[in-house]
């Protein structure tokens, strides 16, 4: 998503875990996604004390809740994702990762 308007800049901009309901009310450009989105949380991953990226898990059903559980296990996962951001940026294959435009 656009690092200037969306929830992971928001996140990496609060520096904190933030769990978003509906996000694509006010991100508007997530709305085509199906099922839609109930709930999003996102988790900050960091590299030398700065924030650099963020973890999605993603709920499409209504009758389920993300809980402290959940955030747990998402913030060990996230060290993981800091660990792997930190392998890429030393051998130099990083920058060509961001660049790539993936889709679905």
């Amino acid at each position: 998503t656009p690092r200037e308007f969306g929830p992971c800049g928001t996140v990496l901009d609060r520096e904190s875990v933030l769990l978003f309901l509906h996000p694509e009310r006010h991100f508007t450009y997530l709305a085509p996604i199906q099922p839609p989105l109930e709930e999003v949380l996102l988790i900050p991953f960091y590299m030398e004390g700065k924030p650099v990226g963020t973890l999605w898990a993603v709920i499409h059903s209504k009758d389920r809740k993300f809980d402290g559980e959940h955030r747990r296990l998402l913030t060990s996962l996230s060290a993981f994702a800091a660990s792997a951001y930190r392998v890429f940026a030393a051998n130099g294959t990083l920058k060509p990762l961001l660049k790539r435009k993936f889709t679905a």
